[in-house]
């Protein structure tokens, strides 16, 4: 009984030599000039070095087709909160551990931002204080 229903489940597969034009034509470049049809392997690692520094490649970067490894990487060499914030929303709908990291490092950069805020007031109320008069 499977080997009757299995026959309905089978695409048509056309004569040999009935290619439709554009894949035989590629086929035929293909095979004429040796190349084969995989691109060249990208070196991940060169690429993300020649980013390092500059938010925008970085997010260029973890826009495109990379390994999961290469775009934690770029979200982690990410510096300034506007990019942070891109990235995270970047990332909200489709990779859930790359935009868990783009929310914590954002998280990490706006606490750092407003500590650095909060001292300026301090140091701004510490000297009023040692100016007063001591009693």
């Amino acid at each position: 009984m499977r080997n009757w229903i299995s026959l309905f489940d089978r695409k048509p597969t056309p004569p040999a030599g009935s290619l439709p034009s554009s894949e035989g034509a590629t086929r035929a470049a293909a095979s004429a000039t040796g190349a084969s049809a995989t691109p060249p392997p990208i070196d991940w690692p060169a690429r993300l070095r020649d980013a390092d520094g500059n938010d925008e490649a970085l997010l260029a970067l973890a826009r495109e087709r990379a390994p999961l490894e290469v775009k934690l990487a770029a979200v982690t060499a990410l510096q300034t909160e506007p990019a942070l914030r891109q990235a995270e929303a970047m990332f909200r709908d489709h990779d859930r551990r790359v935009h868990r990291l783009a929310k914590q490092r954002l998280a990490q950069q706006a606490a750092v931002r407003e500590a650095r805020e909060r001292a300026g007031e301090l140091l701004v109320a510490a000297r009023a204080t040692a100016a007063r008069e001591q009693i």
